[in-house]
């Protein structure tokens, strides 16, 4: 099939044009070798094993963490939508809807020189039983980091942004500065 022409006119020249023929290239951003490297920085860094941390293993253990509930489908599950886009927003959005940073209910100091904890953090994961349905675990810090495979700054940067201005998280690297 041929492509369409278009005629322009300008003053007495009279231009063929042949439309999917311009002369400038469009820019294609996924093969910048720049956006290459960040999806490969937010992509999986290898499969989950399971959480060995020893929470909820014992009899009459008094932990509030179950993370021995958790099967390896559950951990399949999670790691697989948290992996499923390699945008750093969504991912972020991600880690915020299944770690929930709160003001710490006591502010007692270890010692007289330390600093007081600003947040305290409270980590889930979801599971599925046919018998219950969906259901939120409670888990160690330790297990989820492992999961996730991201390290526990990631994390509590978030938190305390989320903790401070109540919003969800925004990308300010590049983009247009002189709009502001």
């Amino acid at each position: 099939m041929v492509a369409p022409e278009v005629i322009v006119q300008q003053g007495e020249n009279v231009l063929r044009i042949v439309e999917g023929t311009t002369r400038k290239r469009k820019r294609n951003v996924k093969n910048w070798q720049e956006t290459k490297d960040k999806e490969k920085r937010h992509a999986a860094h290898g499969f989950p094993t399971l959480p060995n941390c020893g929470h909820g293993i014992r009899e009459g253990n008094k932990s509030d963490f179950k993370c021995s509930k958790i099967n390896m489908q559950d951990i399949r599950r999670f790691h697989q939508n948290f992996y499923k886009t390699t945008n750093k927003i969504e991912q972020d959005h991600f880690i915020i809807r299944y770690a929930k940073g709160e003001a710490p209910k006591r502010h007692r100091l270890q010692h007289e020189d330390s600093a007081a904890r600003g947040m305290a953090i409270d980590y889930y994961i979801p599971t599925f039983r046919v018998e219950q349905g969906r259901d939120l675990v409670k888990v160690c810090q330790k297990c989820f980091l492992d999961v996730l495979k991201i390290s526990k700054f990631r994390v509590q940067r978030l938190c305390r942004k989320k903790l401070m201005t109540g919003e969800s998280p925004q990308e300010l690297r590049g983009g247009d500065h002189r709009s502001f």
